[in-house]
């Protein structure tokens, strides 16, 4: 990231200084230098961008120690691609697309403009808002790579049962869609009535509250004392813990917090899966890069045919994004 020089263009951007505090690291700055694509990457001007956890974490030394500041935060966006690397073969110029970039990136999509990976960015049909674009790559992709890459909903039995805690969550209120659309058995949780009526409202079967309830003995009671044969942990390491006394023999659990470091799973015979969404940016193979291409065009599927829909809570001006 750099500042434009006299008489060059410029743009703004929201620019994230240093480790510490959100509020005193990021200043909203109309002089950022337009970047420039390299090598494979494109560059977006960015129509709409959504705030995920990672982008307010980064902020903070666990998460955010091996960031380069300073830097524009937003892994995701969505916008028309106005300029090309060299060797960039899946977009053009005028090209529709949505993306998910590297973290830590120099360019992010809180911006005017953005640079990407080319194979970071799905094509968006004409018939789907930027606004609803931005908001699927860092959630969506991650509950598609979850539930049909690793957990296989797509081949399971009408009725398996999934335990997806959170499932108000950001990631988790496109799992529970997916599994509900692939007719599976859904338990999930909440923590606010909201919440909960909202879950029960999609047609889960079974919506525990996590701050009262408890999840175990209330999973095992809906199951038979027999467990779920599926898991989406989205929640934390702590809740992981509790997900995983809810599998059923043989099971299959897949998480996007660290590693599930519990024994107990050996003797249950449970297949453990972990998913990185970002690691996909930094692989050699150009296959498992391009995965991006299929799990956004998958998902997109998904929305054209109202197995998933997007939940736009509240929309700002770029100044404002850092209030989100």
């Amino acid at each position: 990231m750099q500042f434009a020089g006299e008489g060059e263009r410029s743009m703004k951007g929201l620019v994230m200084k240093s480790l510490g505090d959100l509020e005193e690291v990021t200043e909203l700055v109309s002089n950022l230098a337009i970047p420039q694509p390299d090598n494979g990457e494109i560059r977006v001007k960015i129509s709409a961008a959504s705030v995920n956890p990672i982008d307010w974490r980064r902020a903070y030394p666990q998460y955010g120690s091996g960031c380069t500041f300073p830097a524009v935060p937003g892994v995701d966006g969505a916008g028309v691609v106005d300029a090309v690397g060299e060797g960039v073969h899946l977009h053009s110029v005028g090209d529709r697309v949505h993306f998910h970039t590297k973290f830590p990136a120099a360019h992010g999509s809180l911006a005017e403009f953005a640079i990407c990976l080319e194979t970071s960015a799905v094509s968006v049909p004409d018939d789907v808002g930027f606004d609803v674009a931005c908001a699927l790559p860092c959630a969506a992709w991650t509950a598609y790579e979850a539930l049909y890459d690793r957990l296989r909903i797509g081949t399971a039995k009408k009725g398996t049962t999934i335990y997806i805690p959170g499932g108000a969550g950001g990631v988790g209120q496109f799992a529970v869609q997916m599994a509900l659309g692939e007719a599976l058995t859904v338990i999930t949780s909440g923590g606010s009535d909201s919440s909960i009526s909202h879950l029960k409202s999609l047609g889960c079967q079974l919506v525990l509250n996590y701050n009262s309830d408890d999840i175990v003995a209330e999973i095992m009671k809906f199951t038979n004392d027999e467990g779920v044969s599926l898991a989406f942990e989205t929640v934390s390491n702590e809740n992981c813990a509790t997900t995983v006394k809810a599998l059923g023999f043989a099971a299959s659990i897949v998480s996007i917090v660290n590693a599930i470091a519990d024994e107990s799973i050996f003797m249950k015979g449970v297949t453990a899966h972990h998913v990185l969404l970002g690691a996909h940016a930094f692989q050699k193979s150009q296959q498992q890069r391009e995965l991006f291409q299929e799990f956004g065009e998958a998902t997109l599927t998904l929305l054209q045919k109202g197995t998933l829909t997007v939940d736009i809570t509240s929309r700002s001006p770029l100044d404002g994004a850092k209030q989100q």
